[in-house]
């Protein structure tokens, strides 16, 4: 199990467990869909709108926080990133 946070921090890894969590989700909302929601209002809904709320829970549930921390927005502000930039590369 030492591997495994060494194995995160791969691209690979974070490629792999990004897919996983994908994976995961689409299929925990399909069977909500497919077994639980669908057949309670099936004939109050169409199914079309069944098509267009997949691809949007999935969105709701992976969207708030990205997978790895360096994909994460910098959260510096702005004036301490424009001193960097000065010191790094003066004019």
């Amino acid at each position: 199990m030492k591997r495994l946070p060494v194995f995160l921090n791969t691209p690979a890894g974070i490629v792999i467990a990004a897919g996983l969590i994908v994976l995961v989700c689409e299929f925990s909302i399909m069977l909500l869909i497919g077994d639980v929601l669908n057949p309670i209002f099936k004939d109050k809904v169409p199914n079309i709108f069944w098509e267009f709320i997949d691809p949007i829970a999935l969105t709701a549930i992976r969207f708030p926080r990205p997978l790895h921390p360096d994909l994460q927005a910098d959260e510096r502000p702005a004036s301490r990133s424009r001193k960097a930039k000065r010191r790094i590369a003066p004019q």
